[in-house]
């Protein structure tokens, strides 16, 4: 079960008025209403003590609900839902259920149901174990805008009524009454990080991003759906709480995702080194960072308070270690960038995106467009065999540029950068036997070159 943030607050009239003209000019709209908005139909299970709403109110840590729902009047999908609440965090589970098999919850005659899906078996245990029985109904107009980065919905839930018993849930002419000081509620969903689009759209109007208490929302009937949230929710935190902020699942399949792609990471950079000394440890530093990178950006995207600690924390680090070839740069961006998308959740983009950048690096770093340059040192006695050897040098090679030259008493000393034709070296050999000519070296040259 995906676990959610979710925060609502109590507003007014005319901010339901301003806030649908602006979330309507930027956020789509809920494809499945009808007219903008549908209604919806609730009825929710507590026990005699109602444990449930006093959970709610006191704001347990560890706390959960079930009810069962319908939209538009429409009874041919019945949904039977568990809402949880765990450290801040909400997630919803739900099954499809028959008109028959909710006659029967609310008739009493769960016993006679058999376990159509794992979820009501579990409501039909608890119905018996702690004594839950069909208690309230909840009827609200809902408008619902969503928006795909960080996976978020924004309601606004107004026109809540209420009926006076349980039993005419599946009546669609069952008689509802207004709530006394019925509120209208705006409540925002999202998964990992709530985008800045959507966060401003609701700052404009209610300024509630500062960190500070809100009053409570406490209708003057036992609804278990409006629930008191604020945004100081978000900034609860506690080692206890944090234990199961991100599940072991994510964690697993984050980790293990994280070491396959840090070590596709290592095989390019093993395979495309062009440098004088292959460092194997680093290659290894290629697959530690890309698992290090999603360790942290999970529990970044758990808390918000850790996020800041944490952005404070790594400010103050200082690397000494110099990168002797420039592309080794790119490979740490490339393993700390893999590591980020993954933590994120945006698994597709990780993976296609490391094999297009490993694809461009095999093809592009071991291309050469020349024979690598090389650099011939000739020692000779004087001006005129320094003519001869260079003249003969000319003729061996594709192209030959003085680069340094230093004249003795006795002694002219050349270095000379050459582009050889081929891979035979027997110039050299034949260069030393040269008169006049006291030695001739052959040197690699495996810096960049230009020309």
């Amino acid at each position: 079960m995906a676990l959610r943030h979710e925060w609502k607050h109590r507003i007014d009239t005319p901010g339901l008025l301003a806030l649908r003209a602006r979330l309507g000019a930027v956020l789509p709209r809920d494809p499945h209403a009808v007219g903008g908005s549908y209604q919806v139909r609730s009825l929710y299970f507590d026990n005699l003590a109602d444990k449930a709403l006093r959970e709610k109110l006191e704001s347990a840590n560890h706390r959960e609900k079930f009810r069962l729902r319908f939209y538009n009047g429409d009874l041919s999908l019945l949904l039977l839902e568990k809402k949880t609440k765990t450290n801040g965090l909400c997630g919803k589970t739900q099954a499809a259920l028959t008109v028959e098999e909710a006659r029967a919850l609310l008739e009493g005659r769960h016993q006679e149901l058999g376990s159509s899906s794992p979820l009501l078996g579990e409501l039909c245990r608890k119905m018996d174990s702690q004594g839950l029985r069909p208690k309230t109904i909840v009827e609200y107009t809902r408008e619902l805008f969503l928006y795909g980065p960080g996976n978020v919905r924004v309601t606004l839930d107004y026109h809540v009524r209420t009926a006076l018993s349980p039993a005419g849930f599946l009546d669609p002419g069952c008689v509802t009454l207004p709530a006394a000081d019925a509120p209208v509620i705006l409540e925002v969903k999202w998964d990992a990080f709530l985008p800045d689009l959507v966060r401003d759209l609701v700052q404009a109007h209610l300024r509630l991003f500062q960190v500070r208490r809100l009053p409570p929302v406490r209708l003057n009937f036992q609804d278990k759906e409006n629930k008191t949230m604020t945004f100081q929710d978000i900034f609860k935190s506690s080692f206890l709480e944090n234990v199961s902020s991100v599940s072991l699942l994510d964690m697993g399949l984050s980790l293990v995702l994280a070491f396959g792609l840090g070590l596709f990471i290592f095989l390019i950079y093993k395979k495309t080194f062009a440098g004088v000394m292959y460092s194997s440890s680093f290659g290894v530093t290629l697959v530690a960072l890309t698992m290090i990178t999603t360790l942290v950006i999970l529990a970044v995207t758990s808390n918000v308070v850790l996020s800041l600690g944490m952005v404070g924390a790594l400010s103050i680090v200082r690397f000494r270690a110099a990168i002797k070839e420039p592309l080794d740069i790119a490979f740490l961006f490339w393993a700390i960038a893999v590591g980020i998308v993954l933590a994120a959740g945006m698994i597709p983009l990780a993976v296609i995106g490391s094999v297009v950048i490993g694809l461009v690096l095999l093809v592009f770093v071991n291309r050469k467009s020349h024979l690598n340059p090389y650099i011939v040192v000739l020692r000779c006695q004087d001006y005129t065999s320094e003519l001869q050897a260079t003249e003969f040098l000319k003729e061996q090679v594709q192209r030959c540029v003085v680069k340094s030259k230093t004249a003795q008493q006795g002694s002219i000393e050349l270095n000379v950068e050459v582009r050889m034709k081929d891979e035979n070296t027997d110039f050299i050999n034949i260069l030393s036997e040269m008169n006049g000519v006291q030695s001739a070296v052959l040197v690699s040259y495996n810096g960049d070159y230009m020309g």
